[in-house]
């Protein structure tokens, strides 16, 4: 990819600035353990199409077409929060296992619930818990929820026990919430186990999908650490929190886009729009629509019944294509299709 070259011919022109060195090192290996994670969307989402890292590079390729020669006009740090955000954008579309397993444990009601869960809330139709009541549960199942030792591995992982569980906590008060929006569907399913628990699977990924944005954000929040290694805790506090918003962003309206930074300072002192790269990322997720997001043959493999899922993978798959051309200095994407539906 360009946007790689470039990086490395502006680290190449910058001479000994260590922090520079430091923090593409940093964010290379945070991508690599971002990649290795992704892979789990495909199976924890399976109603969706690919948010792989083939997706994350299609991204970057698609910012390149569009930013042209003008590439090597953006600065290291514009350039940094472009490689970084189209693979981390859609990251938090798969979640740990703890977080997963807090989820399913908010699924269920007295009449239908999945009885294989060891831990379990069965909040359906029922008031909010208050966080004090979540926080018992979860001190109570912490070691069938969770190893900490272990989970603070994990690449997004919060640095103390603490907020590793207050996040838990917001995260089943959030479902619950959630869920209850959908009460009387689930209770017209009541009748059937299996009717009800595929429901639930169906919520739980719309869930999931709905509010990937704002987690994402909460997420690279959690990087601070490992960001400030590189180039101390006042630059790095800056670095995330510009960096969570430009991936909130591609899920949000585009009011929240017109509020970002147009002449943030970075490590550099140099200015970077942030606004602008948020444009990018959102441009270059959305452009990727075609039919390499849906393989007919990994939709015949999910056996997908969903009704309005079912209709966004055949859309995909109806021979869309897109193509840039230039016309008068300006950069044109034409979209191709054959629909039959």
């Amino acid at each position: 990819m360009e946007i790689i070259d470039v990086l490395n011919d502006k680290l190449s022109s910058s001479g000994n600035n260590e922090h520079m060195h430091s923090l593409w090192k940093i964010a290379q290996l945070i991508i690599r353990d971002v990649i290795e994670h992704n892979k789990a969307i495909a199976g924890q989402m399976e109603l969706f199409d690919n948010h792989d890292s083939a997706h994350s590079v299609k991204v970057l390729e698609i910012i390149e077409e569009i930013i042209g020669g003008n590439l090597r006009k953006l600065t290291f740090t514009e350039l940094l929060f472009i490689y970084m955000s189209a693979y981390l954008h859609d990251s938090a579309m798969a979640l740990p296992k703890w977080e997963y397993l807090a989820l399913e444990a908010v699924e269920g009601c007295d009449k239908c619930y999945d009885n294989n869960l060891k831990f379990f809330i069965r909040n359906d139709m029922k008031p909010v818990q208050k966080y004090s009541e979540i926080r018992d549960l979860v001190i109570a199942n912490k070691e069938t929820l969770f190893n900490f030792e272990k989970a603070k591995s994990y690449v997004f992982a919060s640095q103390t026990e603490e907020d590793f569980i207050h996040n838990i906590i917001e995260l089943i008060y959030d479902y619950e919430e959630f869920r209850n929006e959908y009460s009387v569907d689930l209770r017209k399913r009541e009748d059937s186990v299996a009717a009800y628990l595929e429901l639930s699977k169906q919520i739980r990924m719309e869930y999931i999908r709905k509010t990937h944005h704002l987690r994402v954000a909460k997420n690279i929040r959690n990087l601070k650490t490992k960001i400030a290694s590189a180039i101390g805790n006042v630059q790095a506090e800056g670095f995330v929190e510009n960096l969570s918003l430009i991936c909130q962003a591609h899920g949000e309206n585009l009011s929240f886009i017109k509020e970002l930074q147009v002449e943030y300072l970075d490590l550099n002192k140099e200015k970077c729009n942030i606004q602008f790269v948020a444009i990018m990322l959102r441009l270059g997720d959305v452009i990727h629509f075609d039919k390499d997001r849906a393989p007919v043959s990994l939709f015949s493999e999910r056996q997908i019944d969903n009704e309005l899922s079912e209709k966004h993978w055949k859309a995909k798959a109806q021979e869309v294509n897109y193509e840039f051309l230039k016309q008068n200095g300006n950069t044109i994407i034409k979209y191709n299709a054959y629909c039959d539906i």
